[in-house]
């Protein structure tokens, strides 16, 4: 996950010789470029997979205050365009897995 600019999301692949970025895996997040000292408030919080590896979850914080949900591929891609749910209390940082 990239918090600068627009915020985005890059997949890599594990090697023997590290990690290798996935081929067009990148996804924007379109978030609000900010700078002062709002700038933390501005980008993504956290990123993670569901429990069972179904989903991909990313909150926005106060930019846009969303809990945006991408699709993984079986080819380490991501969908195009995540499910925007918004969220009901501001300025989300994190998320907690209820029932698992």
């Amino acid at each position: 996950m990239n918090g600068g600019g627009t915020g985005s999301l890059q997949g890599y692949r594990i090697s023997e010789d590290g990690l290798r970025p996935i081929a067009d895996s990148a996804r924007s997040l379109d978030i609000t470029p900010a700078s002062g000292p709002s700038t933390f408030l501005m980008t993504p919080g956290q990123v993670g997979f569901t429990p069972d590896g179904e989903h991909l979850v990313v909150t926005t914080k106060t930019n846009g205050n969303h809990i945006d949900v991408f699709q993984p591929r079986p080819d380490g891609r991501l969908s195009r365009t995540p499910v925007v749910n918004a969220a009901t209390t501001p300025v989300i940082f994190g998320t907690r897995w209820l029932g698992y």
